[in-house]
């Protein structure tokens, strides 16, 4: 991952930001995504990139959940989302969550 965004200020704050909306979608607070809180991210983001083929919903959570347990840990998160999105359409969506409020708080 490192290799496609090298060691700089842009890849650390992309990542950050892949952080905190992981941590915004544990809506729960358990540590873990599961199905539904993963589901309101993928919605974002197909909503997000209308205009991009996005695979179905199961495809993804299993591209994001590296050891099949059923659950997106914040590091399989971050790894996944890393090698998804280019810096240009990562900062995109940050931007499209935070004039939206999404979350809840």
């Amino acid at each position: 991952i490192n290799a496609e965004y090298g060691e700089n200020k842009e890849f650390m704050s992309i990542e950050k930001e892949f952080e905190e909306s992981w941590e915004a979608a544990d809506i729960n607070k358990d540590g873990v995504l599961n199905r539904e809180e993963a589901k309101t991210l993928y919605n974002l983001a197909k909503q997000m990139f209308s205009h991009l083929a996005f695979p179905d919903f199961d495809t993804c959570f299993k591209l994001c959940d590296v050891n099949g347990d059923g659950q997106v840990t914040k590091k399989e998160f971050v790894g996944a989302l890393l090698k998804a999105f280019d810096p240009e359409s990562a900062k995109k969506f940050f931007k499209f969550v935070g004039e939206n409020r999404v979350f809840p708080k």
